[in-house]
């Protein structure tokens, strides 16, 4: 009998793991919903099999079942709970459904089974990063790179966060410079390619290149560019890195002259893609932002290269020549020396914004909310990162110098019940209470986020790290925008915004000027008025939204770069 039980038990143990075969083969396949028959069949014989539910969880992530898989996961877990893989992977899920705080748990608990998973590390520092803990978040991608030095995304990572909180701007440059020349070092220059350096006898070949030709906010700042460009000029080539294309996808596919998706493609694949095309002058708007393609520039696979849009600092590399800007956001004779790339600047500006009117995106404007409130709100709708210590700080003392005063914070980890916890106990501590703020998420509607802006009389700007897309869209919907001037790029965006609409007046210098205006201006409500009837008008008419103007302006930089580079070329 013994023997028999022993005999059953074996042939159970052999089925399973042919179905777990069976089941692997199918998900690697992409045979999805195959792979899920398998591993459902194979949780119901053996339900104490945490490994199971694990590749069940996966499996319905792959299918986009995305509560399934969550629960799933939880079982995994549960059963399992020193695997680190299923932590980290219902981590992952978390994150990506909004569960911010529980995944930084989970993530934690993963670490503590293998405390040196640089992957884990990684994935930890950037949970904090949204939900606004840059000084946490340093450390860590410090500790990944200690333990992987080539670690050359984690290194993009951390120069990201540099830009939220560190104030020595010689030393963020420094460490801009050492992940350039860590990264040329790694890459093998591009085989050169003989473009035609008559250009004045043709369109130049501009090529594009962003992971971001999607809903982000890229999108408001390069759609005027490529609907505006003369195809006398340039012909430009879009080359999209975007993971899931939407209908902004579409738009800007419709706009561009050609276009390219680079998604599944490796960077050396992309390297010779845009020799192929003979890009005489290839613009990165990513910088070092997620899923950037700096690898690419590294190699030098275009005569020229420019950075520009999607990235306040230098990217380091010595291969990147030129770097978009203008007077305002990096003043003469200031922040040369901050940048390995030349700087650009635009007469009339660096950004040209499309404020979608005339669409539902653009709501109708409403009055002043202090007419109806009785009381002042003021509000930022900018990425918690840049609401660092010092910000929290004086927003707070703004608000106990204006009795009545609420504050309306909207950032997408902000749906997070514990997130929101950690800014009520952050606001707690300097003495301002919950009932004051309201602390709003993800809104997926466009006209129903920018319809949130109608709760704001007077918009703050962050600081070291100001606003761009919610500067301009606080001021489309009327709200006035106070910005504090810094000293490099990343804190000089509002400065160059407020002056292209002739708002000089809400350009500060210093925590105590700051402070002084904001109140000033909460106690003038006919003003608030004024600005909230006028500001839209007033952006519409500027040089910020006049996308042909922009346009000429750009194509005449790229015509005297192209010039610069075929006359070094022919004298060589």
């Amino acid at each position: 009998m013994a023997k028999k039980n022993i005999r059953a038990g074996n042939h159970a143990r052999s089925r399973k793991r042919q179905i777990k075969l069976k089941a692997a083969a199918a998900f690697q396949a992409g045979h999805f919903k195959k792979a899920r028959l398998l591993y459902e069949r194979i949780c119901k014989i053996s339900p104490g099999d945490g490994e199971a539910w694990y590749l069940l969880g996966k499996t319905h992530i792959a299918l986009g079942s995305l509560q399934e898989a969550e629960k799933c996961l939880r079982k995994a877990v549960a059963i399992t709970p020193d695997s680190a893989h299923a932590m980290m992977t219902l981590g992952e899920l978390l994150d990506s459904t909004g569960k911010l705080g529980e995944s930084i748990g989970c993530y934690e608990r993963a670490l503590s089974i293998e405390p040196t998973n640089v992957t884990l590390i990684h994935k930890l520092a950037s949970a904090m990063m949204k939900q606004g803990r840059v000084t946490d978040a340093i450390p860590l991608l410090r500790q990944v790179l200690s333990i992987k030095p080539e670690a050359m995304g984690a290194r993009s990572c951390l120069l990201s966060a540099l830009n939220y909180c560190q104030q020595d701007v010689e030393e963020v440059f420094h460490a801009h410079v050492q992940w350039g020349q860590a990264r040329e070092r790694q890459s093998v220059p591009a085989a050169s390619v003989k473009n035609d350096l008559a250009a004045d006898k043709r369109p130049l070949r501009i090529g594009y290149v962003s992971p971001d030709f999607c809903a982000h906010p890229v999108f408001f700042f390069i759609v005027n560019l490529l609907a505006n460009h003369d195809p006398a000029n340039v012909r430009t080539f879009c080359y999209s890195d975007v993971l899931k294309p939407d209908a902004i996808t579409t738009q800007l596919h419709t706009v561009a002259h050609v276009w390219r998706d680079i998604q599944l493609m490796t960077d050396d694949e992309v390297a010779d893609l845009v020799r192929r095309d003979q890009i005489d002058i290839l613009v990165d708007l990513a910088g070092h932002t997620a899923r950037n393609r700096l690898s690419v520039f590294a190699r030098k696979v275009a005569p020229v290269q420019v950075s520009y849009l999607g990235y306040p600092n230098t990217t380091g590399l010595s291969a990147m020549g030129y770097r978009f800007t203008d007077a305002w956001a990096d003043p003469p004779g200031q922040t040369e020396h901050l940048h390995t790339e030349a700087l650009v600047r635009l007469p009339g500006g660096f950004l040209c914004y499309n404020p979608l009117q005339g669409s539902p995106a653009s709501p109708p404007l409403t009055p002043s909310p202090c007419q109806v409130n009785g009381y002042i709100t003021f509000g930022s709708f900018n990425n918690l990162a840049k609401i660092t210590p010092e910000v929290l700080e004086l927003w707070s003392e703004i608000l106990c110098a204006v009795p009545g005063s609420h504050l309306v914070l909207k950032n997408r980890p902000l749906s997070d019940a514990v997130t929101r916890e950690y800014f009520y106990s952050l606001f707690e501590g300097h003495g301002i209470g919950r009932e004051r703020l309201e602390l709003i998420g993800w809104i997926p509607n466009m006209g129903q986020h920018m319809s949130t802006y109608n709760k704001v009389d007077i918009a703050l700007d962050t600081f070291l790290y100001n606003g761009t897309t919610t500067t301009c869209q606080a001021i489309w919907m009327g709200v006035p925008v106070i910005t504090l001037a810094g000293q490099a790029h990343a804190g000089r965006v509002g400065v160059s915004l407020l002056s292209q609409l002739g708002l000089d007046q809400f350009i500060t210098h210093g925590a105590e000027q700051y402070r002084a205006c904001a109140t000033a201006l909460a106690r003038d409500t006919k003003t608030l008025g004024v600005l909230r009837a006028g500001l839209r008008e007033r952006m519409a008419t500027s040089h910020l939204c006049d996308g042909k103007q922009f346009a000429r302006q750009i194509e005449s930089a790229y015509r005297d770069m192209w010039e610069t580079v075929a006359e070094g070329i022919s004298q060589a």
